[in-house]
């Protein structure tokens, strides 16, 4: 009788500390996929959102019927991030928490996060499929070809000195001679006799 009492207990001890274990489990597995972590992926996914259809807006990659489609369902997901995210930061404890996770929430904000990734991704599909259509209409100007310089660009400059006009002409290098008698520029200090008397060397 006590030996069957005995292992009634353990028996009992058994399942105790099997679902407590296996309740720890599934919290553990269930703690990522709480209201208050989803909810921070669903916030970032909606700004990089917002980010890529702006950016797509102000270069001029969307069709106007796109655009107002696009801004009518950002505007829907914006709203129901915002009352995904009231639901969720209410949650102070971690009962109120798993509550949450229970009722649902998580699964709503999972919803809202493939929306968005959705329609992140027709953004940039046809921003990208516009970008191509303009690049074939209007490709990149090739940058022109350098010119060769020019011959005359690459002789050197002449060192010839140019003498001006009113100068008298330049005598030609025969010899050494007194030319003072036939320059008007020479020594005025000499006389006339001192000029023809002068040894000419030729």
């Amino acid at each position: 009788m006590a030996s069957s009492s005995l292992s009634f207990y353990s028996s009992v001890f058994g399942f105790i500390v099997g679902g407590i274990s296996l309740l720890g489990f599934v919290i553990s597995l269930c703690r990522p996929h709480l209201p208050t972590n989803k909810i921070k992926t669903l916030e970032t996914l909606l700004h990089e959102t917002e980010n890529t259809f702006n950016g797509a807006v102000e270069d001029g990659l969307l069709m106007h019927d796109f655009i107002q489609m696009a801004e009518h369902r950002l505007a829907v997901l914006k709203e129901e991030t915002y009352s995904l995210r009231s639901r969720a930061y209410n949650a102070t404890t971690l009962s109120q928490d798993y509550a949450e996770f229970l009722s649902g929430t998580s699964t709503a904000i999972g919803r809202t996060c493939q929306s968005l990734k959705k329609l992140r991704a027709a953004v940039i599909t046809s921003s990208e499929e516009r970008r191509g259509r303009l690049t074939q209409i209007d490709p990149v100007p090739q940058a022109p070809s350098p010119v060769p310089p020019s011959p005359e660009a690459e002789r050197p400059p002449s060192t010839e000195i140019l003498r001006p006009r009113s100068c008298p002409p330049a005598l030609p290098a025969y010899g050494t001679r007194n030319v003072l008698a036939t320059n008007p520029f020479g020594d005025p200090s000499r006389s006339d006799s001192d000029v023809r008397s002068a040894d000419v060397t030729i």
